[in-house]
């Protein structure tokens, strides 16, 4: 087809195709807003499907489409396609015009059912207006994909759902952040529970913490509650960490070996004590691998990939419950020239609750605190934010609270660091949660009060 002149509206199909075999956050970003009926001919159409399935497993170039395509004419469309690239600027036109030639095509298809209709002398004028008026109004919504919903609507739905919760007070929580062992002992973080009645969809939780204070170390063990000890799936986008340490850290938190004879191979202890924390970890590692918690580790991350990958996972996995972003403070910005730090900041953070409220899913996102205990930008962020947790260690400033806390001398002394709660939406008590990070393994666990 090399020499073929190709129509304009095809063309810009072949860009936006070509422009997914070159380039991974055009790749990304044209799955977050388009599927295959966005392309008109059959060629371009089959090729977005065999780019998306690819896309499941690595990002997909020019080389791994051909070697799935047997149809020379098709092969020759997709080489012409690969050569139509010419970077972002180009492709961001081009996309332009398949979004809006298929909007067009949209109106048409409604202008020619109405056209049919005056045909049908069963069809009244209104059926007519009805059928228009609903066709466009979805074309005019499909970017935001929001519906205006009618008050005896949503309060019939809001009534059956509070009779649901009435009956089972449990289901009305969303992912808990604690788990209960066989002998009735809560572990985990219940007062986070109590907190945000659960995670829900929308939801974006901000951690934060110093500079080697424990927030990966905490966002993991909210992950291995999650997907380890439940059955939500969790995928946790990770930019500085290797895969490697993630699991071993994971594994030390199941099983209480500490991390660096994980990572080493050299257990300590006697012979017995040895063979016993090697079987441990053979277990952890079983553990984790029935597990529903999914790590990748991506260096250069922007909002835009994100969200791309979380739509990818979707489509390999078929679910996706929690996604956790690690950190913010190494995510990168497109077209960020000319924004202050704090700018970039505020931005990709609005654009992560706004992924939240996409796919409907709660987002963790890290992120690290100055020397001065505070985040660039934080009160615009904040505002982005249904929770913004600061997990800071314990100083003597803490006594009195600690005492008031707790009359068990012991257990307070368990207590190193804490949780605090800078804002909450659903929730507007302001107590400390109490925590014990024992970094040798890595864990990190609630120290609950007793109650007096």
């Amino acid at each position: 087809m090399g020499g073929t002149k190709v129509p304009t509206d095809q063309q810009a199909e072949m860009g936006v195709i070509g422009a997914m075999m070159n380039s991974e956050e055009a790749l990304d970003e044209v799955m977050s807003i388009a599927d295959e009926d966005y392309f008109y001919y059959d060629v371009t159409q089959k090729v977005f499907r065999l780019l998306v399935d690819l896309s499941a497993t690595a990002r997909p170039d020019v080389q791994a489409v051909l070697k799935r395509l047997d149809d020379t004419k098709e092969k020759a469309l997709v080489r012409q396609a690969d050569q139509m690239w010419n970077g972002m600027q180009a492709f961001q036109h081009q996309l332009r015009d398949l979004t809006e030639t298929y909007r067009k095509r949209q109106f048409y298809y409604i202008a020619t059912k109405a056209v049919q209709m005056t045909q049908e002398p069963s069809a009244t004028a209104e059926d007519i207006s009805s059928v228009m008026e609903k066709g466009i109004g979805t074309i005019s919504f499909e970017d935001s994909r929001e519906d205006i919903i009618a008050p005896k609507d949503y309060a019939k739905e809001g009534l059956e759902q509070f009779k649901q919760r009435f009956e089972k007070p449990e289901e009305g929580y969303g992912i808990r952040l604690s788990h209960t062992l066989a002998g009735g002992r809560v572990m985990g973080f219940p007062s986070l529970d109590d907190t945000f009645m659960g995670l829900r969809g929308g939801d974006l939780i901000l951690l934060a913490a110093q500079s080697g204070h424990g927030k990966t170390a905490l966002a993991q063990n909210l992950s291995r509650i999650m997907s380890v000890h439940q059955t939500y799936t969790t995928y946790y986008e990770n930019t500085e960490m290797s895969v490697d340490e993630m699991q071993v850290r994971l594994v030390s938190q199941l099983t209480q070996v500490p991390a660096t004879e994980i990572m080493t191979g050299r257990l300590t202890g006697t012979a017995t004590e040895i063979q016993e924390k090697y079987k441990k970890v053979e277990r952890g590692y079983t553990l984790l691998g029935k597990s529903r918690l999914y790590l990748s580790r991506i260096p250069m991350l922007t909002p835009h990939k994100s969200r791309g990958l979380a739509r990818r996972f979707r489509l390999k996995y078929g679910k996706l419950d929690a996604l956790v972003i690690d950190y913010l403070g190494r995510m990168e910005l497109e077209n960020s020239q000319g924004m202050q730090e704090w700018q970039m900041l505020y931005e990709i953070t609005k654009q992560c609750k706004t992924l939240a409220v996409q796919l409907d899913i709660p987002v963790i996102l890290l992120s690290q605190l100055t020397e001065e205990g505070k985040i660039e930008g934080a009160r615009k962020i904040k505002n982005e934010c249904d929770g913004v947790l600061f997990f800071e260690k314990v100083t003597d400033s803490d006594d009195d609270a600690l005492r008031r806390s707790f009359f068990d001398e012991e257990k307070a002394k368990m207590v190193n660091y804490k949780l605090v709660k800078y804002k909450v939406r659903r929730n507007d008590n302001a107590t400390p949660i109490w925590c014990q990070f024992h970094k040798p393994t890595v864990f990190i666990n609630e120290v609950v009060p007793d109650k007096r």
